[in-house]
């Protein structure tokens, strides 16, 4: 009996071996085929998160700039003004534009404004970008904004208003002394003729009157039966009509003060004459008694 146990008992083992054999292959492999799917599938989907952080939006950010910019086309040049009501300067001019348009703060003096920001390359402008010459013996005393095709706009000096000058001109481009450009400003080229049919057309119409009204304007009046040319420009010539209302006023004054005077001196003649001729009709009057 007990070598009948002995035989069943290992041949019970030897039948079991196989079967865990079979399963620790299983037990290795399983833990690897699920380590190795998420190491197929994890890094594409950081990859591709990277993918859509890099991609930027083509569009130009200096657009509303640029507009902002050129609404303030004919504001006269004031040396630290910083509205348009009061006048604006050169540095006055951009920060006043930055602060409305890109809601960015800056100082109100062009050497602040060249320290700060990213320097750049005359070759690498773009929209937005700030321009900075030397005008006045300093590096940095005179700023404008890049609108592209080497165009800038700027406020240039006293007696001047804001305008569109070309960079490539020999006073400006000798003057040149870098660019800074600004985080969000710098933008993709814009169409130049847009940009400007956009610009409002009463702009220029201070200029345009202002000009107008510089010219004279001629009148031909009679005087003393002689014909006389009289040219005045329309202001003065409003100020001369109230000042020859005034004058035509006192002259019929004068003229009425004339008559009455002459009438007075008449009057006093006439009542002169009656008293004289008084006299000689008494003493005809006593001739003629002492003669009866």
């Amino acid at each position: 009996m007990k070598w009948i146990r002995l035989i069943s008992t290992l041949f019970v083992g030897i039948c079991a071996l196989p079967a865990y054999a079979d399963e620790l292959p299983t037990i290795e492999v399983d833990p690897a085929v699920e380590q190795a799917a998420p190491a197929t599938t994890t890094p594409n989907t950081p990859r591709s998160r990277k993918a859509k952080s890099d991609v930027k939006p083509d569009y130009a950010p200096a657009q509303d700039m640029l507009l902002q910019a050129m609404s303030l086309i004919g504001v006269k040049y004031k040396w630290g003004g910083a509205t348009p009501e009061a006048g604006l300067d050169c540095s006055g001019f951009v920060r006043y534009v930055f602060q409305n348009s890109m809601n960015i703060a800056l100082p109100h003096n062009a050497l602040g404004m060249a320290q700060s920001g990213s320097s750049i390359d005359k070759e690498e402008l773009k929209p937005g970008d700030l321009v900075f010459f030397n005008t006045l013996g300093r590096t940095f005393s005179h700023v404008g904004i890049y609108m592209g095709d080497n165009r800038f706009i700027h406020s240039p000096r006293a007696g001047k208003s804001v305008e569109i000058t070309n960079l490539n001109q020999s006073y400006w481009s000798s003057r040149f002394t870098g660019a800074r450009r600004y985080d969000g400003t710098g933008g993709t080229p814009v169409n130049m003729a847009a940009l400007l049919a956009s610009v409002p057309k009463n702009t220029g119409s201070s200029k345009v009157s202002a000009t107008a009204s510089s010219k004279p304007v001629c009148k031909t009046i009679k005087r003393k039966g002689k014909k006389h040319q009289v040219c005045e420009a329309p202001k003065t010539a409003r100020e001369s009509t109230s000042g020859r209302s005034k004058t035509s006023k006192a002259a019929t004054y004068k003229k009425t003060s004339k008559t009455v005077s002459k009438i007075s001196k008449a009057s006093k003649n006439t009542a002169a004459k009656s008293s004289k001729a008084a006299p000689k009709a008494k003493h005809s009057s006593t001739s003629k008694k002492k003669h009866k």
